[in-house]
């Protein structure tokens, strides 16, 4: 594995604190990759990270974005992306031309899709993209932001759900996406919040730390001035109901201390027990906006 040294993506200083070295708790590859802020901006991110040529190792075909959850967990997967899709939908036309950029195996495309909107995917994983073809019937292309074909002023909408923490630059993303936006265009965005009460709690054990893949990890504050530096203005910020931070996050800190105590079997990211205890929770976190992930919507300005 091959590391690069990086200055921060939002500043472009190179003077930040190390918060703590990180390991791939959800796959268990090898490697430590060191957690470092910003002094002048407070931009959390990886540093030194992989190299590009290295990440593809952390994104096997059992990485959960690709899979298909069955049962219970599988059920209320399909609720939260319809709901998502009806949210996302509110404030476009009928017909509206909507692109996912990392739209994994394309559920939540196929509920826009069925919102009667336009949709497209643009998905790095040849397997996952395979998968949302050969299910769904999807439009997408395989690739990254950076060689994807669109031409300028395409889309109405453009979805970033859970990505922008694996760019490399989203500074650099967010430019040429902009470039994609019809003016006045919207940008969703979900996003784990580094100011939220899981991350506090649980420090490197946070689920939705998840380095080496989350390479930079944004609070509503950083990506508020990381949004306005590449000409959007943020609509709203609201939280998500996600009680799989919890699970995943108890389960990675009782793993740490105890990995020979059994109990931590129970916290899996499938159990609708597990997940249901702690749905009141997100629920009071999102009430009180210190929920484990944000979502904004941005709109372009010219």
């Amino acid at each position: 594995m091959n590391f690069e040294h990086v200055n921060c993506d939002l500043c472009g200083a190179d003077n930040y604190d190390l918060l703590f070295e990180g390991r791939d708790r959800l796959h268990g590859l090898p490697g430590t990759f060191p957690v470092v802020q910003c002094r002048e901006c407070g931009l959390v991110y990886l540093n030194p990270r992989p190299d590009e040529s290295s990440m593809a190792d952390f994104y096997p075909e059992e990485y959960s974005p690709f899979a298909s959850d069955r049962g219970v967990v599988g059920y209320l997967r399909t609720v939260l992306r319809r709901r998502e899709a009806a949210g996302i939908a509110g404030s476009l036309l009928p017909g509206a031309r909507v692109l996912e950029v990392g739209c994994a195996a394309g559920e939540l495309l196929t509920a826009l899709r069925d919102r009667g909107l336009e949709v497209t995917g643009l998905e790095p994983s040849l397997h996952a993209a395979e998968k949302a073809h050969r299910e769904y019937g999807l439009d997408v292309y395989r690739g990254t932001v950076f060689d994807a074909p669109f031409p300028g002023k395409m889309f109405d909408a453009v979805v970033l759900r859970h990505v922008i923490e694996h760019f490399p630059s989203p500074r650099a993303a967010l430019e040429k996406i902009r470039t994609w936006l019809k003016p006045g265009g919207f940008l969703h965005i979900s996003t784990p919040n580094f100011d939220s009460l899981n991350r506090r709690l649980f420090k490197e054990f946070w689920h939705d730390l998840d380095v080496p893949r989350h390479q930079v990890v944004f609070s509503v504050s950083t990506l508020q001035r990381q949004l306005n530096d590449c000409g959007f203005q943020i609509n709203s910020v609201r939280f998500e109901i996600a009680p799989n931070d919890w699970v995943g996050s108890t389960r990675n800190m009782l793993h740490s201390l105890h990995p020979d105590f059994s109990l931590y079997r129970f916290f899996n990211l499938k159990n609708p027990v597990a997940l249901g205890m702690f749905l009141p929770l997100t629920l009071l976190q999102k009430c009180l906006r210190i929920g484990g992930r944000m979502q904004i919507v941005a709109m372009k300005i010219e």
